[in-house]
């Protein structure tokens, strides 16, 4: 059974991890976007390309391991308090 500062934890620790995982993925976006925006305004020849295949490998590599961070936290906090309920429900 988990103890109240188990419960308080938990309460907590969904919104916490949320809205850092949210800012994150913000912040690496509008990093992203001045990136390429900056390096798309010099002339250099050739490497346009290959800043723009960078860039969008980067974002493509990092969003979806935020994502899924955010996921797995969504996850336990809803799958305890399922988990719970049910306990009780079959203890009678």
């Amino acid at each position: 059974m988990p103890s109240d500062l188990d419960a308080a934890v938990r309460r907590w620790i969904t919104p916490v991890l949320i809205g850092i995982g949210s800012a994150a993925i913000i912040v690496m976006a509008l990093g992203l976007i001045i990136a390429f925006a900056v390096l798309a305004n010099q002339k250099v020849g050739g490497i346009d390309n290959k800043i723009d295949t960078l860039l969008t490998g980067v974002f493509s590599a990092v969003l979806p391991i935020f994502a899924t961070w955010v996921g797995t936290v969504i996850a336990f906090y809803f799958t305890t308090a399922n988990f719970k309920q049910a306990a009780d429900i079959a203890r009678g």
